[in-house]
């Protein structure tokens, strides 16, 4: 069964393995660079192009899915 979540929830779930092992130096900038926009918003939506929804896509379910 698939599971749908949300983007702000894959931004927050990855923030928190931000400064970790689990994501290399470039995934670490992405992730925060994600972080800091949905932060900027207030926690709302953020503009995503396509490529940046497939990272964050790929990033969460190589470790959350």
């Amino acid at each position: 069964m698939t599971r749908l979540v949300s983007t702000r929830t894959k931004i927050e779930q990855l923030g928190g393995l931000a400064g970790t092992r689990e994501l290399n130096a470039a995934e670490t900038e992405f992730v925060t660079k994600l972080w800091d926009m949905q932060r900027a918003a207030g926690g709302g939506l953020v503009d995503l192009s396509e490529k940046q929804t497939d990272w964050l896509d790929d990033l969460w379910a190589r470790h959350f899915a």
